[in-house]
């Protein structure tokens, strides 16, 4: 684990050093297939040949080393925050338009949470929910004569208890709990 952190360490600080030494890591094996390869009978142009179909396309080696190493995304991740950094210096308009869009965003995300969690994730204050009442009237008469305090005041008379009584008015019903 140690050794694992450390090569993620030099991986991320000494980039330049780790793609020089795996260039000369990379020219010395493709030497010694050279080498191997004239020793066996191939002039120089065919033994590189040879060693070329062998081994693979050194770049594409390296490419495949830089992306397998310890911090490559880390690193990759890095290079695309720069990459967006610039190109939002570039466009200053275009920034403000996005700034101003998440912001918009989080604050309609806030918002709404904050709705949603006062209205469905929190339980009511009341001490013992089993004990609630809730009483419902429609009537074919319009709101404004069949609701009044003295209603309130005379189911309440009517109730077994009277702690934590109250009234709620919305369209056809009118709810006591």
């Amino acid at each position: 684990m140690q050794a694992r952190l450390k090569s993620l360490w030099r991986n991320l600080t000494h980039r330049g050093t780790v793609d020089r030494d795996l260039d000369h890591e990379l020219g010395a094996v493709f030497d010694l297939l050279v080498d191997e390869k004239i020793r066996s009978g191939l002039s120089l142009e065919q033994a590189r040949r040879a060693a070329t179909l062998e081994l693979g396309r050194v770049d594409a080696i390296k490419q495949r080393v830089r992306e397998e190493r310890a911090g490559a995304s880390i690193d990759a991740i890095a290079k695309d925050f720069r990459y967006g950094a610039r190109m939002l210096r570039a466009n200053p308009g275009f920034t403000i338009v996005v700034v101003l869009s998440l912001a918009a965003g989080i604050g309609a995300n806030s918002a709404i949470f904050s709705i949603a969690n006062a209205m469905l994730l929190k339980t009511m204050p009341i001490p013992n929910p089993e004990h609630v009442y809730v009483a419902r009237f429609q009537s074919r008469i319009p709101i404004s004569q069949r609701e009044s305090y003295p209603t309130y005041a005379q189911l309440r008379a009517g109730f077994p208890t009277r702690d934590g009584l109250a009234a709620r008015r919305a369209p056809d019903t009118f709810s006591f709990s």
